[in-house]
């Protein structure tokens, strides 16, 4: 099983153009967002969609912590990932939005 998701979210190519996809859109509700007129009218649609990508963001990233192992036994090969540059900017593009969580600040 894990090397049908494995090979599902590395060559799947409608995987593939959906996270694509959503990064773009991403970037383009970022900078509508900074327009106030915009995110007082549309706060809630701008905050749904950010829990929504984050929630997509973040179920991607543990199931490639959790497929990166597939090829060896070796669980390090998990770590390895995680602290690649690829895991690390997954990581970067998440935490923001679990901090406030943890710590009473907001980063976003």
């Amino acid at each position: 099983m894990k090397n049908k998701v494995a090979d599902f979210i590395n060559y799947n190519k409608y995987f593939i153009k959906f996270i694509y996809t959503l990064i773009v859109i991403n970037i383009i509700a970022l900078i509508l967002e900074s327009y106030d007129e915009l995110n007082v009218k549309y706060s809630s649609v701008f905050y749904f969609f950010e829990v929504f990508s984050v929630a997509i963001f973040s179920f991607e990233y543990l199931i490639r912590i959790w497929v990166s192992d597939k090829t060896k036994e070796d669980k390090r090969e998990r770590l390895n990932f995680a602290f690649s540059t690829l895991g690390i900017i997954d990581l970067i593009a998440i935490i923001p939005f679990y901090l406030p969580f943890i710590f009473p600040i907001d980063l976003r």
